[in-house]
């Protein structure tokens, strides 16, 4: 089981220059590797296995962790990404250029229960694709950007770097998730060039 927060782009600092960084996992979560992930390697948020869950947005940061897991811990980060990772081209109401998106198990995606005329889903951004900026990551400071509250942060490989996002929100099992996380340098989000393009079948193919 995972716990899920949601939190809004604050910036970008610097953070510890190292090697890879393995991180061993609490408790299961999917797409994991004999219990284990890569920091910056990607990843699958539970979500995304949800047919009412309509999709990422763009000014938006996902994080999901296992259930009661320490700060510090693997997390599934989604680093402003548009969109269903198994559905790059999206899906449009009454467009037949749009194929229905489907979890991986093969449950069509209806969006909430409550939208009976169900949930347009976003084509991904070429900029933005899943496989950069949807990854395995960390927590590497607090919401002040400090390590020294002797909670456990981690230390960001090299080719990553220590985002914050925001004071975070409290959940029923943690309430650290606040603070900043592991991005790769490839994401760096800038909202105003973000997205310039997206992912279309006969313009932009994404396959």
């Amino acid at each position: 089981m995972r716990a899920a927060v949601l939190f809004v782009f604050a910036g970008l600092t610097a953070c510890s220059d190292t090697g890879e960084l393995i991180l061993p996992l609490s408790t299961a979560m999917g797409g994991a590797d004999g219990g284990s992930v890569r920091v910056g390697d990607p990843c699958t948020p539970d979500l995304e296995q949800s047919p009412t869950f309509s999709a990422f947005g763009l000014n938006e940061t996902w994080v999901e962790s296992s259930t009661g897991a320490p700060s510090g811990s693997a997390v599934c980060l989604a680093y402003h990404f548009q969109g269903r990772i198994s559905c790059p081209y999206g899906q449009g109401l009454g467009d037949a250029r749009s194929p229905q998106c489907a979890t991986s198990d093969g449950a069509l995606v209806t969006g909430p229960a409550e939208d009976p005329a169900g949930a347009p889903v976003l084509p991904q951004c070429l900029d933005r694709r899943a496989d950069a900026v949807v990854v395995w990551s960390c927590r590497c400071a607090n919401a002040q950007g400090k390590t020294d509250d002797g909670a456990t942060y981690c230390p960001c490989p090299s080719h990553l770097a220590c985002v914050p996002t925001g004071n975070g929100v409290e959940s029923a099992d943690d309430s650290s998730h606040g603070g900043s996380y592991c991005v790769p340098l490839t994401a760096t989000f800038n909202a105003k060039t973000a997205c310039a393009a997206q992912c279309d079948p006969a313009t932009h193919p994404c396959g």
